[in-house]
């Protein structure tokens, strides 16, 4: 797919506004799909669509890398097809509608879910069926998942007695039928996130507005993907995790990040043709136009920590066959509608295999100013052509709150890219402006950008646990952001 001059808005699908106390497929998606359409967009950056694990609530460290969100699937939709009465969505118990309140949301959906599920089961399309097969390569197991999370209380399959820890046939069949009803409720719920999903896509195709979602590197080590295929991952005999991937320290006072995933066993996927690889590429083709590939530095090589390990810096870096995986993407698609992450520790290599695959760089503007401006790579003047840029991602604070706490270099450097002293009420338009009159061929605004939102509105962040994954638009932008970002599209020559 050609990603000639466009722009766009960064807004997780969970954060559109709506009255069900998450953002999910329903009116609100559509309605924001109108929206960037006013206002000149045509790229929609949602970050992952995957299964949240209670507790984190993360969609970079997720149930599955195949399955849908189940809080994600529109309540009012599955109305309109008679799947629940009007009343049952007249009077939501007291959902939030600027947070994510997790706590009340995973029972409220999880009851009108099932509701649902009663109601289709007593005459099941054939379409249901059709979907089941044509999906159960990945479906069938992450079913039996979801129940067994459900009957023991846990998504730490280590945790699961024996039996069906270790995946023995027998036992496995006697849970699917014990669990029959949750299993095929499981099913029905993908199958549901796959149709909304399937109709908003389309949607967005005939607006003209492309979607752009994330593949992160890593899966949780408690997904059902390690469950079912441990062998593709570096475990010991007990099916616990050896090693786990982070990243060195990166300078004076940094120690490192240990982040608790499981590292591939990269052995395994070639001895396999990169198979489970390519049908996860396979499943994010299916939701999005353009793939972000979270942490693309990892696919030359992995910073590897021993469990055991005191800390992140007693690691080392471990070889990855990625330009064997990517060439077998390429094979596979044809293409490669990927957009790689090149934050953090970029070395001379990282940057030249983006260009080996003619991929496009990625380059954050909040990045540039507190070093080296001049040589930064984040810096608009030092933009190749073939890249996406952003002012900020999800795991920084809006550029309003970045002001806010920027140290005097920092500031000094942006008054002096932009010719004046930038001002809290106005600099996320100023870094708005370098960005799209940039020479990237893609850009992309975060909505908190667009209406000026300061720290509060924050989505992430990284090494904290409060108040992730929560944050909500209680509103589309009025015409005054609306319009503003129009006009600096077309003056930008992205219209």
């Amino acid at each position: 797919m050609s990603a000639r001059r466009s722009s766009g808005v960064l807004l997780p699908l969970f954060s559109l506004p709506g009255g069900h106390g998450i953002g999910d497929m329903g009116p609100g998606a559509y309605a924001f799909i109108d929206w960037l359409v006013r206002a000149g967009q045509r790229l929609w950056h949602l970050l992952p669509l995957a299964p949240v694990l209670l507790r984190s609530y993360s969609p970079y460290s997720a149930a599955s890398a195949m399955a849908g969100e189940p809080l994600l699937i529109s309540l009012e939709l599955l109305r309109d097809e008679g799947l629940l009465d009007r009343s049952d969505l007249a009077h939501p118990p007291g959902l939030s509608r600027d947070r994510v309140a997790y706590g009340q949301v995973v029972p409220f959906k999880h009851q009108l879910l099932t509701k649902a599920w009663r109601r289709f089961a007593a005459s099941p399309p054939p379409e249901f069926g059709t979907f089941c097969e044509e999906h159960g390569e990945w479906l069938d197991d992450f079913a039996l998942y979801w129940a067994l999370c459900r009957h023991h209380k846990t998504s730490q399959w280590i945790e699961w007695p024996s039996a069906v820890r270790t995946r023995k046939p027998e036992a496995l069949e006697r849970a699917r039928e014990e669990l029959r009803d949750e299993y095929e409720r499981t099913r029905f719920v993908q199958y549901v996130f796959y149709r909304q999903w399937k109709a908003l896509r389309a949607y967005a195709r005939k607006r003209n507005v492309h979607l752009i979602g994330d593949i992160p590197l890593f899966v949780s080590y408690a997904s059902c993907d390690v469950w079912r295929k441990p062998a593709l991952w570096k475990l010991g005999p007990d099916l616990r995790p050896r090693v786990e991937a982070g990243v060195p320290p990166l300078g004076k006072g940094d120690r490192g990040q240990r982040w608790g995933m499981p590292v591939y066993d990269w052995s395994a996927h070639q001895a396999e043709g990169f198979a489970w690889w390519l049908r996860r590429i396979d499943r994010c083709s299916e939701l999005y136009d353009w793939i972000r590939f979270d942490h693309f530095r990892g696919l030359l090589a992995t910073w590897e920590v021993p469990v055991d390990a005191p800390s992140p810096r007693h690691g080392h870096y471990e070889d990855v066959p990625g330009d064997e995986l990517l060439g077998a993407i390429l094979r596979r698609l044809g293409h490669l509608p990927l957009l790689p992450e090149v934050l953090g520790d970029i070395t001379p290599a990282v940057l030249a295999m983006v260009d080996r695959w003619d991929l496009p760089h990625m380059r954050v503007l909040l990045g540039a100013f507190g070093g080296d401006y001049a040589q930064s790579l984040d810096a608009p003047h030092n933009y190749p052509a073939r890249s996406i840029a952003f002012t900020g991602n999800h795991d920084m604070e809006p550029a309003r709150g970045w002001f806010r706490h920027a140290d005097d270099r920092t500031r000094q450097n942006l008054a002096r890219t932009l010719g004046h002293a930038p001002k809290d009420g106005s600099v996320h338009r100023d870094l708005a402006r370098l960005v799209l009159l940039s020479v990237a061929e893609m850009a992309i605004v975060p909505l908190q950008d667009v209406v000026g939102l300061d720290e509060s509105a924050r989505i992430n962040t990284p090494g904290t646990r409060q108040r992730n994954w929560q944050w909500r638009a209680t509103a589309l932008p009025g015409a005054g952001p609306t319009d503003w970002l129009r006009g600096l599209t077309e003056l930008a020559g992205r219209a």
